[in-house]
């Protein structure tokens, strides 16, 4: 399973495996648990826009 997720995010397979398209092309993959995700929301600061 890591070896998939790692050819995934770097882009690595000749055709695109998965239907979901959004995590094409992403540079600089993080990890984000959800309770950080809603606290940073609840914040006003959107984690997944690109700095």
């Amino acid at each position: 399973m890591v070896e998939f997720l790692i050819k995934l995010l770097a882009g690595d397979f000749p055709e695109w495996p998965i239907s979901d398209t959004s995590l094409m092309g992403i540079q600089n993959a993080r990890f984000l648990h959800d309770r950080q995700e809603e606290r940073l929301a609840e914040e006003g600061i959107y984690p997944w826009d690109e700095d």
